[in-house]
């Protein structure tokens, strides 16, 4: 969990702003009267190393320099703009939270994209990652991925670079913090009963997903054998729409007569027994909204009709006002309308009591809140669970009328 929130915006080259230009020409230039004249090109390097020859000089950003690529004679000359920016020798005075972002240590760096890892094997992941081997603050990770597993608190180096230690803090103490978790070296006052929650802890799976420009759910721990999953470092608000279908229910909920409503809803939407097309006709049925009640027989004509592509003139008037692609049979356009009315039912017109007060106490055993933080060289992680969540739940799908089938069932969002 990054323990300061903000967006991060990825980068695998420095882009001089129009006040940091004149420095960096400068840092070239020095390069360029150095020994060794040495650079790096391409966006992180892998294109080889460039040689510059004596005697050269940059004015701007769109200068050209000669040299040897990879020991032979360039054929022709290399812009400055392919110049990979080795943080090691651009960043020097640079602010440690500008080094930071180059510091290839990030899940991202590490993980493949939406990797499995079994939580056992997840030392081993980091321990021999060639990325991380790769660089001196990747080393450092590798060296604390070692203490937790020897059920030691990690440990920095004595002077280790503030850029690095604040790196470590921010992005590897994502992964390393569900190392962690895994070893019992959080502060959890409620682990006991997390452990009972989540059950066998070696049969958890940990995944870290693709991220866009917002920070969404830093990672999710699954139990393979229950599918009971967990999510870690979570925005609600802003973040990806969870399903509902996953969702562990407590027993403060379940037992809770004033959220009876939204359990037996919830309960619905869990049922595994009911697919994405009928679940908006349970649910339907479920709310009582005033268009019919829709009987099993109904719901399998509609599914044929759709597979069929024949009309279904009689329920027109139900789909009425909305616009839909030439190809969306009369099938999906009613099921698309049934599902929008329940989710208006919901969201706007409040005819699940409690639904909102129920969903996020749920939202609450379902999230683990992972901090990070140094205490002199030693990284420290506190894990608060359940967590306190507030905000408006909103029910989402992301099934359209093109096809009914494949959006799966609800999902909810925190605004």
């Amino acid at each position: 969990m990054r323990f300061k929130e903000f967006k991060i915006k990825e980068k695998t080259l420095y882009r001089p702003s129009a006040s940091n230009t004149p420095g960096y020409i400068d840092t070239v230039n020095k390069i360029l009267q150095s020994v060794d004249r040495k650079f790096r090109l391409g966006a992180q390097g892998e294109k080889g190393e460039f040689v510059a020859d004596v005697g050269q000089k940059i004015n701007s950003l769109n200068d050209t320099l000669t040299g040897n690529i990879n020991g032979k004679k360039a054929n022709k000359p290399v812009a400055v703009s392919s110049i990979y920016k080795d943080p090691n020798v651009f960043m020097q005075n640079k602010s440690a939270a500008a080094k930071k972002e180059h510091i290839k240590i990030k899940p991202t760096d590490i993980f493949t994209p939406n990797m499995n890892v079994k939580i056992d094997k997840l030392f081993d992941t980091i321990i021999n990652n060639a990325t991380l081997k790769d660089s001196d603050a990747g080393k450092i990770v590798i060296s604390m991925a070692e203490q937790i597993q020897k059920n030691q608190k990690p440990t920095l180096p004595a002077n280790t670079d503030d850029a690095i230690k604040s790196a470590i803090g921010t992005y590897a103490g994502e992964y390393l913090g569900i190392c962690a978790l895994a070893k019992n070296l959080t502060n959890f006052a409620n682990k006991k009963d997390f452990d009972n929650w989540i059950g066998n802890m070696n049969a958890v799976e940990v995944n870290f997903p693709t991220r866009s420009n917002e920070p969404l759910i830093d990672a999710t721990l699954t139990n393979i054998q229950t599918r009971h999953q967990m999510m870690i470092g979570a925005k609600y608000e802003k973040g990806a729409a969870p399903s509902l279908a996953k969702f562990k229910i407590p027993d403060s909920v379940l037992k809770n007569s004033k959220y009876k409503t939204a359990v037996e809803f919830l309960k619905i939407v869990q049922d595994k027994n009911i697919d994405s097309f009928e679940l908006p006709f349970k649910l339907s049925n479920y709310i009582k909204i005033d268009v019919k009640n829709w009987s099993d027989a109904d719901i399998s004509n509609f599914r044929k009709s759709h597979d069929d592509k024949t009309p279904l003139p009689q329920y027109q008037s139900i789909w009425q006002g909305y616009a839909f692609r030439k190809e969306s049979t009369d099938a999906a356009k009613l099921w698309y309308a049934v599902k929008n009315q329940v989710m208006k039912s919901v969201n706007n017109d409040d005819k699940i009591p409690e639904f909102n007060a129920a969903v996020l106490e749920i939202l609450g055993y379902n999230y683990i809140q992972q901090h990070a933080s140094f205490k002199g060289n030693i990284l420290e992680f506190e894990t608060l669970w359940p967590n306190k969540i507030n905000g408006k739940v909103q029910l989402e799908t992301k099934g359209g009328a093109t096809d009914p089938f494949k959006g799966g069932k609800l999902n909810i969002r925190v605004l």
